[in-house]
């Protein structure tokens, strides 16, 4: 996969465990009964062309990934109980266990990842999010609300035995950090604050906006959508692991995400389009294309994830 390459992106991450909290979802699921997702990636980006002795010539390289098992949901009744994450091997890279209190979402662990992340409600309202990895403190995270919605998350990142600078590529917690990057942090006393990071969330209706990060003063990167008229299954499902950060808005809003732009304090764009099919009135098959444009140099990235549902 390949990876963004804003520095430390991690806040947006926090947004797919929570933005869009919907006091009625409580950060479930509430659609038809997934039983399993299929994925399919390909693409193409541009190269240089290693035959060319001066160096100067690009070629276009393209990439074809066959169709294999990329999640299986397990239920309890009406709630999601597992969520298993396949490479394309077949190989099980995450295993997600949720448990509830009442109805209400208390923790997700990854018995894969030693992860687990443990929720905080004033009421129906999540307040705080807790990260542990092998049973250290890795993260705070903490929401405002405004007008029924979460307006800012802030982050709170801490240095312990286990994230130090070694840990860099957080193996085992996809859950919070998509793109699996974690900030590369020196080993220091358990519990002792490193750094923190906003993601600033602003909406249109029921739908996200834009999303803005900052690390204090500054401006790390702003990121735009565009929806559809098609309501969103997934809306409120905060709680679910993401392969892929462009994932935002399909928890977040209430209607499918058409296009997504980034722009970082560079001025780098990123650029994502989605496509959506449906069968018998289910979400059958939604598409993901990331295009990235630098220069001379392109690259594409498109993948396809079919929904297959109990009986």
């Amino acid at each position: 996969m390949k990876r963004f390459n804003f520095k430390l992106f991690v806040v947006l991450s926090v947004a797919v465990l929570s933005v869009m909290l919907s006091c009625k979802k409580e950060g479930r699921y509430t659609g038809d009964r997934i039983s399993t997702i299929y994925r399919e990636e390909s693409g193409q980006y541009t190269t240089r062309d290693t035959s060319d002795a001066s160096g100067q010539s690009l070629q276009t390289v393209s990439y074809d990934g066959y169709r294999y098992t990329g999640e299986k949901w397990n239920w309890d009744r009406d709630r999601v109980s597992e969520i298993l994450y396949y490479y394309s091997d077949g190989t099980v890279y995450r295993d997600d266990i949720y448990t509830y209190l009442f109805g209400q979402l208390l923790s997700r662990e990854d018995k894969i990842g030693n992860s687990r992340l443990d929720y905080y409600y004033s009421g129906k309202r999540l307040e705080s999010v807790e990260l542990t990895v092998g049973g250290m403190p890795y993260a705070t995270f903490q929401y405002f609300h405004r007008d029924g919605k979460i307006s800012k998350i802030d982050a709170t990142y801490y240095t312990t035995s286990t994230n130090k600078s070694s840990d860099a590529d957080g193996t085992g917690i996809w859950a919070l950090v998509l793109e699996n990057t974690m900030p590369s942090l020196p080993a220091a006393k358990a519990g002792s604050s490193t750094y923190t990071q906003s993601l600033r969330l602003s909406w249109d209706g029921e739908n996200l906006a834009s999303a803005e990060c900052w690390e204090g003063d500054w401006h790390r990167w702003t990121v735009k959508y565009t929806y559809g008229t098609e309501l969103n299954p997934m809306v409120g499902f905060w709680a679910k692991a993401s392969d892929y950060w462009s994932e935002l808005p399909f928890l977040a809003s209430q209607n499918n995400v058409l296009t997504e732009t980034y722009t970082g304090a560079s001025g780098k764009v990123e650029y994502y389009e989605y496509n959506y099919s449906y069968k018998d009135g289910k979400l059958s098959r939604k598409e993901c294309k990331k295009i990235n444009n630098n220069g001379n140099y392109t690259y594409e990235r498109r993948v396809v994830d079919n929904y297959n549902y109990e009986n």
